[in-house]
């Protein structure tokens, strides 16, 4: 497979990132918008796959993208999760058949970022970039 199911760049969604103005800050000096997390993310060519794609395919598009992650997308565009290297990994060794399904993945307590995990784990694309690094400062002091 030369490319996923679907683009090879996440599709405008819930949870994408962009910065607007031309500060290349955080903060909006000098009457410059603040950068939001759409445009961060947005600028990263995420690869993903859409939610009928297998675990063969996710295998396909980390290595052919040369990525530890795929974003797993539905036919909305909406982030249904992710699939890492340590995904396909544990499903090896767990002996999953190879044609299984990534939605049903993102369903089990094995996957690494799961369906139920998607909503706490993200903020809107509209989100200022400021709030994002204090959303992660906070996340990671309290683990």
């Amino acid at each position: 497979m030369t490319e996923p199911q679907g683009s090879s760049q996440a599709p405008p969604a819930e949870g994408d990132v962009q910065a607007t103005g031309p500060s290349s800050g955080v903060g909006g000096e000098s009457g410059d918008k603040p950068l939001l997390v759409k445009d961060v993310a947005g600028k990263r060519n995420t690869v993903v796959i859409n939610t009928p794609s297998t675990l063969t395919d996710a295998a396909d598009a980390l290595i052919s993208h040369d990525r530890t992650a795929v974003l797993v997308v539905d036919e909305h565009g909406k982030v249904s999760g992710a699939i890492t290297e340590n995904d396909i990994l544990q499903a090896y060794l767990i002996g999953m058949p190879w044609h299984y399904s990534v939605t049903a993945w993102l369903l089990t307590d094995t996957a690494r970022l799961p369906q139920f995990l998607v909503g706490v784990l993200t903020l809107p694309p509209s989100a200022p970039l400021a709030e994002a690094a204090a959303t992660m400062r906070e996340r990671a002091s309290s683990e």
